[in-house]
This record gives structure tokens, sequence and C-alpha cells, in this order.
């Protein structure tokens, strides 16, 4: 089977965005040396409308069940727990947020507003505290994303570096194509790649 759906792409089945890697990497570098670097990975292609549907399902069932229970004091120990983790354990953390810009939701409830209020006013207030946990963020809503860390009046702005993920170019997507055929013991024929491209005008990965 050449590609799987919902499994995390790691060792030789990755390709591309090595520079990308670096920049994370390189965070990890610098909070051990005491300085943090907050990264926005913001996905450029768009989503279908049937996507967009899932995701805001999802982030509105899982919000509709907390809403209720989130009192300022928890949720402030929840956000807090990776740095004291960090601390008690003398190690450093780098975490991780998919979908960040879903977050905006929990503002819509009369809890979170009453108790917490602003949600990325919240993280920024409690993150800044934070001395050995690093904060990459990422989302695929590319306007919402540019909205949260770049409007001037944000609570994040210029916090985080912005790094968008676009598709593929020709050779990255030949070689993956190429290379994950050949190790499902189904290899495709040197021709195809062109021929895909051209079908289809880009390689979305």
């Amino acid at each position: 089977m050449f590609f799987e759906s919902s499994k995390p792409v790691t060792g030789s089945d990755f390709f591309n965005r090595t520079k990308e890697l670096a920049e994370l990497v390189n965070t990890v570098e610098l909070l051990k040396k005491g300085s943090t670097k907050y990264l926005a990975l913001i996905r450029i292609a768009t989503l279908d409308e049937a996507t967009e549907k899932l995701l805001e399902l999802r982030a509105n069932h899982s919000f509709a069940s907390l809403k209720d229970k989130l009192s300022d004091t928890l949720f402030s120990s929840i956000i807090d727990f990776p740095e004291k983790l960090a601390q008690e354990t003398d190690i450093y953390f780098v975490s991780i947020i998919d979908e960040f810009q879903e977050l905006t939701d929990l503002s819509r409830f009369k809890h979170i507003k009453e108790n917490i209020g602003d949600i990325f006013a919240f993280l920024r207030a409690r993150w800044q505290r934070h001395l050995r946990v690093n904060y990459i963020v990422a989302g695929s809503k590319l306007t919402m994303m540019k909205e949260i860390i770049t409007r001037e009046r944000a609570p994040f702005f210029q916090h985080f570096k912005i790094i968008e993920i676009g598709n593929f170019d020709f050779p990255d997507a030949k070689q993956m194509l190429t290379a994950l055929s050949e190790k499902a013991g189904n290899p495709i024929p040197q021709k195809f790649p062109l021929s895909f491209q051209k079908f289809c005008g880009e390689f979305n990965f």
C-alpha cells in the first residue's frame, strides 16, 4: 500500500521538509540555551469544504463537553503542566499544537468568556512564564492563523515565526512516489510522476 492516512510519517518514508525540520531542531538547541522561539506552521493549500466541516464538527463537539468545567485555576494548571514537569524532571519540552486556530471556538462560550476571557491572551500570559518549554503551533486555515498571529492588536502579535508549508516541488514528489512504490513492491512507470503533474497541476503533499 503506497499511502495511509491517520498515521504519522517517519523514518525513510518521510520526504522533503528538510528546512522545516532544521527549524524545529534549532528551537530545541535555543531552548537549552535559555531562549524560546515560537514557530507557526501554516499549510498554504486550502482545505475542501467537507474537511472544513469535519474540523468544525470535531472542535465544537470537543469544546462543548468542556465548556462548563474549565475554571481559570483548572485551565491554568493544565497549561502550566508541561513547564512544571520540565522543571521537576530537569528536562526541556517542545509542545506542538495542531489546528491551533480551532481554539478560537472556545471564546464563543459564555463560561469561557467570564472565567478565562480571550483564550489567546490567556495562553500568552501563561506561556511567557515558561522557561523550559517551547511552543510550535500548526494550522490549515491560512486566513485565521495569520489573523491570530500577525494582526497588530492580537495577543500573539510578533510572538511567532511563520513557516508556510507548501506543496512538494516536482523532484521531491517524484522521489517520494518512486521510492514508496518500489518499497511496496509495485514500482510505478518512470513517466507516471510527470503525467500526474500534468493531470493534477500540482503535488498536494
